[in-house]
């Protein structure tokens, strides 16, 4: 087998810098081939992290097995820099909050990473495209909460009139053909 990794960035802002910069986002990708004829494999499930290594010693064989097994464990005391495994599922509950669960880590028997407190119970969601927002419905409160995905707080509440039930984006990314909440959001950042 043979792989190959290529980091890009997603923003134009990123592109000046040859240099990886904090606070910008990247597209991270993997090819994995056969080494022989240089067809892609399929089927795959691989698992990837980014970590530090010590400038001053020459990582062997061994180490990076080590390493692997421990990120593999998903303890606390062994986390790597950067998990691109990472993924959460959310659930809307009745009752006014989101459920933020991390499958893949957990303290003690829960997998409940937090949960988001809406002024009222949510009805529906939408994700932005660059997955950074997530807009829920709230019709008791007459409100569209906007949840900042990184830190999955609420970033602000948006006015809608009466009971708004279902939420889309437009080919535009504007909600609905609501500008108000697409505009408020944009400042919530």
């Amino acid at each position: 087998m043979a792989a190959e990794f290529t980091i890009d960035p997603v923003s134009t802002g990123a592109l000046k810098s040859p240099d990886l910069l904090e606070g910008e986002d990247y597209a991270v990708s993997f090819k994995i081939t056969d080494n022989r004829t240089g067809t892609p494999l399929t089927g795959l499930r691989p698992s990837a992290w980014i970590d530090l290594r010590d400038p001053e010693k020459l990582t062997g064989g061994k180490d990076c097995r080590q390493k692997i097994q421990a990120f593999l464990q998903a303890s606390l005391a062994s986390r790597p820099e950067i998990d691109l495994n990472t993924y959460y599922i959310l659930a809307l509950n009745e009752d006014a909050n989101i459920s933020v669960i991390d499958p893949l880590m957990g303290y003690g028997t829960s997998k409940l990473l937090t949960m988001v407190m809406l002024k009222s119970p949510g009805e529906d969601w939408a994700l932005s495209s660059d997955k950074k927002r997530l807009f829920v419905t709230m019709p008791k409160a007459n409100q569209v909460a906007v949840v900042d995905t990184s830190t999955w707080k609420v970033v602000s509440s948006v006015d809608t009139g009466e009971r708004p039930t279902r939420i889309l984006f437009q080919q535009d990314q504007n909600i609905c053909g609501s500008a108000a909440i697409q505009r408020t959001a944009t400042k919530a950042a």
